[in-house]
């Protein structure tokens, strides 16, 4: 069952399936070729929201139920593994709803409504030692940072969100250069290469 009330079928099944995509991809963890199975997992959750704006208060509450270890009010019925809490079995997999978290906030932010119940969560679970906390302050952080930049058009490639699972600030330099259509792409590079010096 979804969190929020939506009035079209449709909506309601696709909330569904993103749920039991989150689901999915906390269960993925550890097994054979899951780290890029959990990530394409994890672009299909942020494809979603970037479509769809109607659902992404819908994701955010969900992905928050699951970090409040709340017991789950629908078991999803086509993963692999059922789970009965929401800590998804082990810290390692409670750290993976944080990933999803910390995704999402990348890609695009809740509506103005639960933006305010959003940064709460997040500054109370910053108080929490350990790894819980290292996460809520990052993804603080990328909430200061999206409201920084423009919006997200396209959902990360999985090098992008590889480097999110470890918390890392990725710092990418770029420089624009003049061009023409009688330029070769090896013309176009060296351009490049030396506006970067």
């Amino acid at each position: 069952m979804p969190l929020h009330p939506f009035s079209s079928n449709e909506l309601r099944a696709i909330a569904i399936s993103n749920f039991d995509k989150i689901m999915l991809y906390c269960q993925v963890a550890g097994t054979p070729g899951s780290e890029e199975r959990g990530l394409e997992i994890a672009q299909e959750i942020l494809r979603t929201g970037l479509e769809m704006a109607t659902l992404r208060d819908e994701i955010y509450c969900q992905l928050i139920k699951q970090a409040s270890n709340n017991k789950y009010d629908r078991v999803p019925t086509d993963c692999l593994v059922t789970i009965l809490t929401c800590e998804c079995e082990s810290r390692k997999n409670a750290a993976r709803v944080w990933e999803l978290i910390a995704f999402c906030l990348g890609c695009f932010l809740p509506s103005n409504t639960l933006d305010k119940y959003l940064q709460a969560f997040l500054h109370e679970q910053s108080q929490v030692e350990g790894e819980i906390g290292e996460w809520a302050r990052y993804c603080l952080d990328r909430v200061e940072k999206a409201l920084q930049t423009s919006k997200r058009l396209f959902v990360p490639v999985l090098r992008e969100l590889s480097f999110v699972q470890v918390r890392c600030r990725q710092v990418v330099a770029a420089s624009a250069v003049d061009v023409d259509d009688a330029d070769t792409a090896d013309d176009a590079a060296l351009q490049t290469r030396n506006a970067n010096r």
